[in-house]
């Protein structure tokens, strides 16, 4: 199997419908460890996957709120840092 088609043959899979799809890559060099081995592609495969998805409402005004408090429970969570 080559890089090229890695992706199809995965989408062609019966494993494929577990899982939602939001960016698929697949390197030619890489692995496991991927983030150790081809950083500078992982970290373009991480803001391609975030890129234009909306945040969360809520989340970070709430984080915000407790920090000024001086409460990290909503960035640390309930058991605190």
């Amino acid at each position: 199997m080559t890089t090229g088609n890695r992706v199809q043959h995965f989408l062609d899979s019966d494993r494929a419908a577990w899982y939602n799809h939001v960016n698929l890559t697949a390197h030619e060099h890489g692995g496991h460890f991927i983030p150790w081995e081809i950083p500078g592609q992982w970290v373009e495969d991480l803001r391609r996957t975030f890129r234009g998805r909306a945040r969360l409402s809520g989340v970070g005004e709430a984080a915000e709120q407790c920090r000024g408090a001086g409460d990290d429970r909503a960035v640390f969570g309930a058991e605190g840092a």
